[in-house]
């Protein structure tokens, strides 16, 4: 783990940032909530600006495979978002023989764990409530005749990268938005 002299909300549960799918399944079964995937190293502009997003409003700690791609990937977004923490795995912990692949999914789950066990321990115990219900987002782009309009309008305002309804609630958690917020920004 690196110096963690640029976290600067602690009162918040930290945003991780993955490679893929299979990155973001194992770092949720290990207890983590807030996981932004950048599917490979080439990240699209919506991904970039979501990220900047985020990282005003929460720490990203960068979980990436500790191979070329992974350190590409690391220096773009240390380069578009300005310095994050990044958790170190050493490359012969994160190698699957049957596999012969290296990454953060091929990590044995006890050894990932072990690693970000300072930042797991942060978010159990951080007393961080949830900004918003299902059922506000559900009111808003479900209810009425302005649903289309709502959706597109949540997405734009908070540059949300994705289109399905969890998606863009774990967005929105993310971001701490609250039901004041969107109520606002919708009934304008």
């Amino acid at each position: 783990m690196e110096s963690n002299s640029y976290l600067k909300y602690p009162l918040k549960k930290y945003a991780y940032v993955v490679e893929g799918k299979t990155d973001e399944d194992k770092l949720k079964k290990l207890g983590c909530q807030y996981i932004i995937t950048t599917n490979g190293k080439y990240i699209r502009k919506e991904i970039i600006n979501f990220l900047k997003e985020v990282k005003a409003k929460r720490d990203l700690i960068l979980v990436l495979d500790p191979d070329g791609p992974g350190k590409q990937i690391e220096d773009i977004l240390n380069s578009k978002l300005g310095l994050s923490c990044s958790i170190s795995i050493n490359k012969k912990d994160a190698i699957s023989i049957k596999k012969s692949k290296v990454g953060i999914a091929e990590t044995n789950s006890d050894v990932l764990k072990d690693i970000m066990k300072a930042f797991i321990l942060h978010d159990i115990n951080t007393d961080e409530m949830p900004s918003l219900d299902e059922d506000d987002l559900i009111d808003y782009l479900y209810k009425g005749s302005k649903t289309a309009i709502n959706k597109k309008k949540i997405i734009e305002t908070y540059k949300i990268p994705y289109k399905t309804f969890k998606n863009i609630y774990e967005c929105l958690l993310m971001l701490d938005v609250s039901k004041k917020e969107l109520e606002d920004l919708l009934d304008e």
